[in-house]
């Protein structure tokens, strides 16, 4: 009778609770469907129409929640995911990547955050087209607009007012995170709409898109012989990057196939250059002179610089695979500039006819202003965030060849000497730089960082990263190589994903400090250990 007794109370209790829960996820449901008729014409600043509405049930570690599509006026694609019954009180938006074009793209940004609790928005940037496609930019200023600043800011607009109708308040603390024309995004709020987010994270930010595609052109240009063929191949790179390595892998502390800081490294290319008796394992005149140029950067035809640098000593081994396609290697960041001077480097653009060889570096760079004042994110003047109460984190990998370091370094010293000096600067705004690392991710380098958790702590708890630690971590699986994939492992590690991060996958640690500050290994204990290392100016 007893037990009987004891069968029949858990049933009552589980049909009690089962029931319970189907009303929450029956009330949730009907809630996110409400929001199809709801009526934000009237939006200030970001008039909207909401076009879809889907629940999706609890499924492993995701929490329930209502997915809600739609537009702001007039072509600004949104989607944005909100938590059913665990909201954390926080909004999230993420920014996108090169062209971008396509908000489902960059949904997996948000899979951490929604985790977190977060109600997590990610946009088109006002225009439908593929990463590397530049055509929907063709003599379309609106878009061009939306693209150059407006779109992140009404996403935010249009996303914290669907929060406030869902859930009946208002977020209490929001944050932007993006990297590459998603790190560009971050700057332009910081700069144009400081009142929009509490904390930013700006990856490898495009600070000015005409000039960093000029530099793209150039290094594409000059590694190239008059027939497209690559003047330099793995072998010759491979070369080039042990001799690198030979005269500054120390210049941390450690022999680790990395520099600490590639400005630091003096390495001259003629070291290797080939004689009547080294005709082996040596690079031509020809070669160190294509090098030479990539190192330094776009000049006109009297050597006339007309940007900041070029590539990074120690980025060798991507130069071949991350950029610089040829006729014989072509790959999709050796049309991305040309997509841009096609349809909006210039106005008006010249359109589909034009090719990366029609770069007239004596001229053109003066022809980019137009275009420079709807993208250029580069205005050091951030009084109104800091007042506001913004705190804003940067980051850069030393090897990347897609976006160019010394963009993002070059912006940070412009903010310290507006601002009144580092100590003041670093009251809202930091910058780290990952030796070894790529573009937004990947690379020799600690390139994994938790960069969401360390900009939370600095806006909720008041603690400013004195340093983050960054890991370098093996990868499920063969290394991606379609730039698709590796673009999708960039943003699902934006928004935190995979954190905290499986020890058994990490091969070494790194702590990373703010610029100017550099890492160096103390000289003692095992060098994969990011406890070993220490703090050097």
């Amino acid at each position: 009778m007893r037990h009987c007794a004891i069968g029949i109370l858990i049933m009552i209790f589980s049909l009690m609770f089962g029931r319970a829960h189907a009303g929450t996820v029956s009330d949730a449901a009907a809630r996110c469907n409400a929001l199809r008729s709801a009526d934000f014409s009237q939006l200030q600043d970001a008039p909207m129409q909401i076009t879809e509405t889907k629940f999706v049930a609890p499924s492993g570690d995701t929490p329930g929640y209502c997915q809600v599509g739609g537009y702001v006026v007039p072509s600004v694609g949104f989607i944005i995911r909100l938590p059913s019954d665990s909201w954390n009180g926080k909004f999230f938006e993420n920014g996108c990547g090169g062209f971008c074009g396509a908000a489902e793209f960059y949904l997996p940004a948000c899979d951490h955050p929604l985790r977190k609790g977060y109600a997590c928005i990610v946009s088109d940037d006002g225009h439908k087209s593929t990463v590397f496609d530049g055509k929907w930019a063709y003599n379309n200023l609106q878009a061009q607009i939306d693209h150059g600043y407006r779109a992140p800011h009404v996403t935010a607009l249009a996303g914290n007012a669907i929060v406030e109708r869902y859930y009946e308040q208002k977020p209490k603390k929001s944050y932007f995170v993006g990297c590459s024309t998603g790190g560009r995004q971050a700057l332009m709020e910081a700069q144009r709409f400081p009142w929009d987010f509490d904390g930013i994270v700006a990856g490898s930010p495009s600070v000015s898109v005409p000039e960093h595609h000029m530099a793209m052109l150039w290094g594409n240009r000059v590694f190239t012989d008059k027939g497209g063929k690559a003047l330099l191949g793995r072998h010759d790179l491979e070369l080039l990057h042990k001799a690198v390595l030979a005269k500054c892998d120390l210049n941390d502390g450690v022999k680790d196939e990395l520099i600490g800081d590639p400005r630091k490294c003096d390495f001259d290319p003629a070291e290797l250059l080939c004689t009547t008796t080294k005709n082996s394992e040596c690079l031509t005149s020809t070669q160190i002179e294509a090098v030479r140029k990539i190192y330094g950067g776009p000049v006109t035809s009297t050597g006339e610089s007309v940007y900041l640098s070029g590539l990074s000593k120690g980025s060798e081994l991507h130069w071949l695979d991350d950029l610089m396609g040829s006729a014989e290697n072509p790959r999709r960041w050796y049309e991305f500039p040309a997509e841009e001077f096609r349809y909006e480097g210039f106005q008006p653009s010249p359109g589909p006819t034009w090719e990366s060889k029609d770069f007239d570096f004596d001229r053109d760079y003066k022809r980019m202003g137009v275009t420079d004042g709807l993208y250029a994110a580069n205005n050091p003047d951030l009084r109104r965030f800091k007042a506001a109460g913004g705190k804003l984190l940067s980051y850069g990998g030393w090897n990347d060849v897609i976006g160019i370091p010394l963009e993002g370094v070059d912006y940070y010293d412009m903010v310290e000497r507006t601002m009144g000096g580092r100590e003041s600067t670093q009251e809202f705004f930091r910058l780290f730089m990952v030796p070894g690392m790529g573009h937004c991710f990947l690379g020799e380098g600690a390139f994994d960082v938790d960069w969401l958790s360390y900009l939370e702590a600095w806006v909720e708890q008041g603690r400013p990263p004195q340093k983050v630690i960054g890991s370098h971590v093996e990868l499920e699986g063969p290394k991606p190589d379609n730039l698709e994939d590796v673009l999708k492992l960039a943003i699902r590690r934006q928004g935190g994903w995979d954190f905290p991060l499986d020890p058994t996958t990490i091969k070494f640690s790194r702590p990373i400090y703010p610029y100017p500050v550099t890492t160096k290994y103390l000289g003692h204990g095992d060098p994969v250990n990011s406890a070993n290392y220490g703090p050097v100016e």
